[in-house]
């Protein structure tokens, strides 16, 4: 049975908060980083002292615990108080209370603070989609960064970008300042460019983006690509780089990668795009000591000016050229990635119409694969073709 939808708004006493905090835990899906200074917590308990309403706290009950949509910042200032991680302060409270902690304040205003009603919304029932509204709504006149906005946004490509987010490649490779919405801004930004090809990546376009391809899941074809070259990110690099600390170099190595695995045979040539960007980095780096023009209009690029077409465009073709001038002996993939129709009929008549794997006879569905697979440089011929059922076909893949 579907679990009752509602919001109740309930006041709690400060009391309750301190005595039930094991119970509240912190939903990044929708909470921000923590971002409150000492001075603003200070503000937020001298309000408090004074009796004036601080807001609502919105809370998603599940599981036994309440995980907090809404009102984090205002929530741990409570708590860190409460157990004397800062004192009060003279810029905010009255001389006799600044400057004490909690344990020092007189027992009568310790008394008023432990009684001091909060609301909470408490939310059941609500899906993920109907919160992320909620959340966009109450902090419609709170300035939000791109990626919490984004994250925001309704529709399947909110999920789908959470779970690019959170590939190792970001954590174990690059440099990036480790919060999930860091991660979430550039994963948007690769699956848009994946989707799009070269384009304008701004929050505006992103925000475009995301309203036109709200259907767009994890079974999308553009979901797997940009994972595909993650994963050989991920083992061609197999270790933090510092180079990877800026979202410009990432997406330009990322778009160099794509773009090679998708028009030439990369298995086995992780080394040699490690090693070829480590020496591309320090050449740019040199560029104006060399007086290198082309290196010196990458640098120019690769800092200002980041998210436009113009600049993504520019430092695409120029390290596209230099790293297929540094690797030699590449070889193309065939253009032709499918078979026609009229090439598995032949395929089938020539192979017995039987599963050139387990021998079953096949009818209606039948499937043809490269002997040598595609990305390997396998042609997509009559010789190189392999009759097989789905179900071997899967297994085959999966090698």
């Amino acid at each position: 049975m579907d679990e009752i939808k509602e919001l109740t708004s309930q006041p709690k006493p400060i009391s309750w908060l301190l005595l039930e905090k094991d119970l509240f835990e912190v939903d990044k899906t929708y909470q921000r980083e923590e971002i409150w200074t000492v001075d603003m917590a200070q503000y937020l308990i001298d309000t408090i002292l004074r009796k004036y309403d601080i807001g609502k706290i919105y809370i998603q009950v599940r599981e036994g615990k309440y995980f907090i949509i809404d009102g984090q910042q205002r929530l741990k200032a409570i708590w860190d108080f409460a157990d004397n991680k800062f004192p009060l302060s003279n810029k905010y409270s009255p001389p006799e209370l600044s400057g004490k902690f909690y344990k020092d304040l007189p027992e009568k205003v310790r008394e008023n603070f432990r009684s001091f009603s909060v609301t909470l919304v408490f939310i059941r029932g609500f899906s993920d989609e109907e919160i992320r509204d909620l959340f966009r709504r109450i902090n419609s006149g709170i300035p939000l960064n791109t990626a919490e906005k984004l994250n925001a946004y309704p529709g399947s490509i909110v999920p789908t970008v959470r779970k690019l987010s959170e590939h190792p490649f970001f954590e174990k490779i690059t440099y990036l300042k480790p919060t999930r919405y860091r991660y979430l801004h550039v994963s948007a930004q690769l699956l848009m460019l994946e989707k799009n090809g070269i384009t304008d990546i701004s929050p505006k376009a992103l925000f475009t983006f995301f309203e036109q391809n709200k259907n767009l899941d994890t079974n999308s074809q553009t979901y797997r690509s940009v994972v595909k070259t993650l994963n050989y990110l991920e083992k061609a690099f197999n270790e933090r780089m510092r180079e990877l600390g800026k979202p410009s170099w990432i997406i330009t190595l990322y778009l160099l990668t794509s773009y090679l695995l998708k028009n030439y045979v990369m298995s086995g040539k992780e080394g040699t795009l490690k090693n070829f960007f480590i020496n591309f980095y320090q050449e740019v780096l040199k560029s104006t000591e060399t007086g290198n023009s082309e290196l010196i209009e990458f640098n120019l690029a690769i800092s200002r000016g980041t998210t436009s077409k113009e600049n993504i465009s520019l430092r695409h073709t120029i390290i596209l050229r230099h790293f297929l001038a540094y690797a030699k002996n590449l070889v193309p993939l065939d253009p032709k990635r499918e078979y026609t129709e009229d090439e598995k009929i032949a395929v089938f008549r020539m192979q017995g119409g039987k599963c050139q794997c387990c021998g079953k006879v096949l009818e209606g569905n039948f499937h043809v694969h490269h002997k040598v697979p595609w990305s390997d440089g396998g042609q997509t011929t009559l010789e190189n073709a392999l009759l097989v059922c789905e179900r071997c076909h899967r297994k085959l893949h999966k090698k």
